[in-house]
C-alpha cells in the first residue's frame, strides 16, 4: 500500500534521512523507533507531503507522490496524528467545527442529519460526548484534544494514519487508554498505521514490524518479535539496555 524507496532528505550541510526504506500493507501496524534527532518525524512529513525527499521515491498503490495529482488523490487516505494536540488543534475552533472541517472537504454532499450522524460516530469512535461538540480546546484536558485529533484523521476515513508520537504529550494513564483505542479502531475498521514513537514497550505491544532509526540510517528492520529479543545493531541493543533500566521497567 505504502512504498518508500531509498528515500533521503538533507537540510542544509546535515543529512537527516540517508536511503530509508520501508513498506506498510493494508491493515499493517509498522513502528518507526528511534530517539529524538533520528529523523521519525522528517520521514513522516516527507510522506504527508509536508517536506519534500531530495531522493528516492514514495508511492502509494503503486503510484509516485512526487506527481501532483497523485499525491492530492492520496490525501485523503492518509491521515496524522501530531504529538501536541494542542498544537494540532484551532484554539478558536469549537470541537464541531475542528471536525466538520475535514467532513465538508470531503464529503461536500454530506449535510443536515446525516453530517450529525457522522459527527456522533466519530465522537464515539473516540470515547467522546456530544457535550463535547461545542467546547473549546483550552476547555478539554491533553487527552481529549488528542482524541478530537485522532477523530479529525479518522472524518476522511483513510487508509493508512501516521501517527507521529501520539502518547508522548500524555499522562501514562491516559496513553493507555489512547493505546486500547488505537487498537480497537484498527481491528474494527482495518486501518494501517505507521506508529513513530521512542517507546520501545509501546512499539512492541501494538506493532507488527519496526524499523530502527538511527541518525536517519535504518540500522534494523522486521518483525517486531524478531528485532526486539535478537537485536542485530549496537544501536538497537543500546535502546533495549536503556528500556530495561528504566524504573518500573520490570513490570
Amino acid at each position: 500500500m505504502l512504498s518508500v524507496a531509498g528515500v533521503s532528505k538533507r537540510f542544509g550541510s546535515r543529512l537527516v534521512l540517508n536511503d530509508v526504506s520501508l513498506e506498510v500493507g493494508p491493515g499493517e501496524i509498522v513502528g518507526v523507533l528511534g530517539i529524538s534527532g533520528s529523523g521519525k518525524s522528517t520521514l513522516a512529513n516527507c510522506i504527508l507531503g509536508l517536506n519534500r525527499p531530495d531522493g528516492g521515491t514514495i508511492s502509494w498503490h503503486g503510484r509516485s507522490l512526487a506527481e501532483r495529482s497523485d499525491r492530492q488523490a492520496a490525501r485523503r487516505e492518509i491521515q496524522p496524528v501530531f504529538q501536541d494536540p494542542r498544537a494540532s488543534l484551532n484554539p478558536r475552533w469549537t470541537v464541531r467545527r475542528s471536525l466538520c472541517e475535514p467532513l465538508d472537504n470531503w464529503f461536500p454532499g454530506i449535510r443536515g442529519g446525516e453530517r450529525e450522524g457522522r459527527l456522533r460516530a466519530l465522537l464515539d469512535a473516540v470515547a467522546l460526548t456530544p457535550d463535547h461538540l461545542d467546547r473549546n480546546p483550552h476547555e478539554l484536558s491533553t487527552g481529549q484534544c488528542q482524541r478530537v485529533c485522532l477523530a479529525r484523521a479518522l472524518a476522511p476515513q483513510p487508509a493508512l494514519l501516521v501517527l507521529d508520537e501520539p502518547l508522548s504529550a500524555l499522562d501514562v494513564s491516559v496513553q493507555a487508554t489512547l493505546l486500547d483505542m488505537l487498537r480497537n479502531l484498527q481491528e474494527r475498521d482495518g486501518l494501517a498505521y505507521l506508529f513513530i514513537s521512542h517507546d520501545i514497550a509501546v512499539v512492541a505491544e501494538l506493532c507488527q514490524k519496526v524499523l530502527v532509526l538511527e541518525h536517519g540510517c535504518v540500522v534494523d528492520q522486521g518483525p517486531v518479535a524478531a528485532v526486539l529479543s535478537t537485536p542485530t545493531h549496537p544501536y538497537t541493543k543500546s535502546l533495549l539496555r536503556d528500556s530495561l533500566a528504566m524504573p518500573g521497567s520490570a513490570d
